[in-house]
């Protein structure tokens, strides 16, 4: 049974410590002390673990279980979701995060800025990072802001049949039958890549 707000309130300290369980992987500790922590206990690479979400009723059961699913998406898409307190750790979340569009963790968006991946890795990591924080974490992460770019270098495959016509137009030009040139360059340039945050390299 899943717990309810109510349930959460009424739970009282007890000489031993004891536990109510939720729903997949989530459930609320309650300390001999009187403390209510929330935990999410999930398998990772068949090893158990346990994530630690705060205090009840700082961390409310709604928010607790938008922390718990973030989580499983996480898991979902092989990113360990423990252990994201460091610069170094948040940096690795970073290069896993822009691997996924948006779209994949429910954000009606496509491409990442930095603003959203603040409030995602504040969603998982429970802490307040401001986007421009995280702006200058950017580069250390080996990520970059690239931007479409023209594509000049496209192999015409018809150049040798093209050429052909065009020295023997070349070799019959005469003032009966002129030659004209007209320039010509095919931009190729990828709308649906757009500019976005990337793996520098």
């Amino acid at each position: 049974m899943t717990l309810t707000d109510s349930k959460i309130r009424s739970a009282k300290s007890l000489e031993k410590s004891y536990k109510f369980t939720d729903s997949q992987g989530l459930y609320l500790f309650v300390s001999s002390a009187g403390a209510k922590l929330w935990y999410f206990r999930y398998s990772f690479r068949g090893k158990e673990n346990r994530l630690a979400f705060g205090a009840y009723p700082l961390v409310t059961l709604s928010e607790a279980r938008e922390k718990r699913n973030a989580a499983r998406k996480l898991l979902i898409s092989g990113i360990p979701p423990s252990q994201l307190r460091s610069t170094n750790d948040i940096c690795a979340l970073l290069r896993e995060l822009i691997k996924h569009p948006p779209g994949h963790f429910g954000y009606q968006r496509s491409r990442w800025g930095t603003e959203l991946l603040a409030i995602k890795i504040n969603e998982i990591i429970g802490c307040q990072l401001h986007a421009g924080t995280l702006r200058h974490w950017l580069p250390s992460a080996g990520l970059v802001w690239r931007k479409a770019a023209p594509t000049l270098r496209i192999r015409d495959p018809h150049k040798d049949e093209k050429m052909t016509v065009i020295h023997k137009a070349l070799d019959e030009c005469n003032a009966a039958h002129p030659v004209f040139y007209e320039d010509e360059v095919d931009i190729h340039l990828n709308p649906q890549i757009g500019a976005d945050w990337q793996v520098r390299g």
